[in-house]
């Protein structure tokens, strides 16, 4: 049996393992989405509501309607994905950088949408990059490593973005409660928090390359 610590030792010796146990992480410090997402649906997107009363509150529906379309993109994303990527590891940790670029651009746009259903597409499309960069570096990290120590790479990968999405979770809604700025900055300021880890995962492309020959861990 092995140690946590060693898990540890292993993932330092392997920048291609802990680059790619940190994407979520790096996804994570948008975290603050979810808050973000429920304080528009009550403040600004159920005012498109409004004529809709016969249905029901038009807060919790707007409320709604911006998770489902969450949800509609991070159900499609990885199958849409996985059509242009087939099995293939180098475009698969390609396309993880084109989804951070994508979801920033995204959520760059929904702050200056008060647009409902507009809103809600953006959201789908967003989503669509951020359910890829999920599940696309999950796929990647099991091929790459032993079964002996990947039940701990695993569970600092969680530890890690389960960290960074309370700290933004914490860090967005001080800023709603404290009227640091308008909430339409503060959204857009999601999309630029992930501009972050977009240019750090380029970064790591250009240094170590995507895909095998160099991927053995």
């Amino acid at each position: 049996r092995g140690t946590f610590a060693e898990g540890l030792r292993y993932m330092a010796s392997r920048p291609r393992v802990w680059t790619l146990a940190l994407v979520k992480t790096g996804w994570s410090f948008a975290g603050g989405i979810t808050l973000v997402l429920t304080i528009l649906g009550e403040r600004v997107y159920s005012k498109t509501l409004e004529g809709f009363s016969w249905i029901g509150d038009a807060e919790l529906l707007a409320v709604t309607v911006l998770y489902m379309s969450r949800g509609v993109g991070t159900g499609l994303g990885p199958i849409l994905s996985r059509k242009l990527c087939g099995i293939d590891p180098v475009k698969s940790e390609r396309i993880i950088t084109v989804s951070f670029f994508w979801a920033a651009g995204c959520y760059l746009a929904l702050g200056r949408i008060e647009n409902l259903p507009l809103a809600s597409l953006l959201l789908i499309l967003a989503h669509l990059g951020g359910a890829t960069v999920w599940v696309f570096s999950t796929i990647r990290l099991q091929s790459i490593v032993p079964t002996e120590v990947r039940g701990r790479v695993f569970a600092t990968e969680q530890g890690c973005f389960t960290l960074a999405m309370g700290t933004s979770t914490y860090l967005f809604s001080t800023a709603i409660d404290l009227k640091l700025s308008s909430l339409a900055d503060i959204t857009s300021a999601l999309g630029l928090v992930l501009l972050v880890p977009a240019s750090l995962w380029w970064i790591r492309g250009r240094i170590l390359g995507y895909g095998p020959p160099k991927d053995a861990a």
